[in-house]
């Protein structure tokens, strides 16, 4: 979904551009927001959950980030389980942040998490943690019927909505999930990304 061949675009924008197609869906005018659903043969109901979903988060990361500035104004020094991750526990998004720390807790070596292609949610990991994992198939129907499809790769964990959710539902569905994960009886490695190697090296001096 919201992808096409590249070649020439009668809009004003690049509509494969994600960036841009961020920008339309969490606060275009009418006109765009035609112009992304029309470009992207979306319908009337998909266009509206994906502004939806852009418009959440866009309003999660701002009060997420506002979360951020006051922790380091007030209490700047990380945990060890912070040092480990890379990052403030404030900088997970709120509706992922409990099934993440439980996940490391476990053994799973984390990265990236929260949000994805504007309907959806994901937790990447560094590792291939979950090659032959499945989930029970009574917690795949149950979570199909509220309009939830998961996908399980062997180095991600993502889900789609159908229907807009809010947060809290959000964070109910990732704890479910995580909770049928098993225990890895290991800890997590520290996350290797860039950015958590600086924050480690920043905040230790």
């Amino acid at each position: 979904m919201l992808e096409k061949e590249s070649g020439f675009i009668p809009h004003q924008y690049d509509l494969n551009n994600k960036d841009i197609l961020t920008r339309i869906l969490e606060s275009g005018t009418l006109e765009e927001l035609e112009q992304v659903r029309d470009f992207h043969k979306l319908t009337f109901e998909q266009m509206k959950l994906f502004s939806q979903y852009a418009k959440l988060r866009k309003q999660t990361r701002e009060q997420m980030w506002e979360q951020v500035k006051e922790r380091e104004n007030q209490n700047p020094t990380p945990t060890q389980e912070e040092l480990e991750m890379g990052c403030y526990i404030e900088s997970i998004e709120p509706q992922v942040r409990a099934a993440v720390l439980n996940l490391r807790r476990k053994g799973y070596a984390t990265y990236e998490s929260g949000f994805h292609n504007f309907k959806g949610q994901k937790i990447g990991f560094e590792e291939k943690h979950l090659e032959n994992f499945q989930l029970p198939k009574n917690l795949i129907h149950e979570l199909e019927l509220k309009g939830i499809i998961v996908k399980i790769n062997s180095d991600s964990l993502a889900f789609s909505c159908s229907r807009y959710l809010e947060l809290e539902e959000l964070k109910n569905i990732w704890n479910q999930i995580e909770n049928i994960l098993p225990d890895l009886q290991k800890p997590a490695e520290p996350c290797k990304l860039r950015a958590a190697q600086s924050f480690r090296e920043r905040l230790k001096k």
